[in-house]
Order: structure tokens, then C-alpha cells, then sequence
């Protein structure tokens, strides 16, 4: 769980307190848990997969997530 965006937050503030530049490492998130109290702030709606995808770079403090390759797995 998310803790309504925190972890991320704090994730974010740990990489940027310990100067790890971005190309050193790959950060992915998730997108299904509730982050609010509306119809379309869970699930893996179109709505709330974009919403995620904008806002969770910014509470990890970076311009981007790195999208992983379902072949990779």
C-alpha cells in the first residue's frame, strides 16, 4: 500500500539525499491501490493508470518511470 503517495515520497527524498544519480538505477511503481476517495482513484481504470503515471514521478522526485518489459520476466 502507498500510504495515500508517502512511501513514495519518501522513496523519492532517500535517492535524492543519498545523490544517486537517475541512470544508476530503475524505479517502477504500481498503479492499482486506492490514492483517494473518488470512483476512478483505484483500480486499473484507463483514468487512474494515467493519473498514476503522472503523479507518482512527482512524489518520487524524477521526470520519469521506467516501464519494465513483459518479455523480461
Amino acid at each position: 500500500m502507498y500510504s495515500g503517495g508517502e512511501s513514495e515520497s519518501t522513496l523519492g527524498q532517500s535517492f535524492k539525499n543519498l545523490g544517486l544519480a537517475r541512470k544508476d538505477y530503475v524505479l517502477v511503481t504500481e498503479v492499482y491501490s486506492r490514492m483517494g476517495q473518488g470512483r476512478n482513484d483505484v483500480g486499473a481504470s484507463r483514468g487512474h493508470i494515467m493519473d498514476a503515471v503522472e503523479a507518482s514521478p512527482q512524489r518520487l522526485q524524477t521526470d520519469y518511470i521506467d516501464v519494465p518489459d513483459p518479455r523480461d520476466r
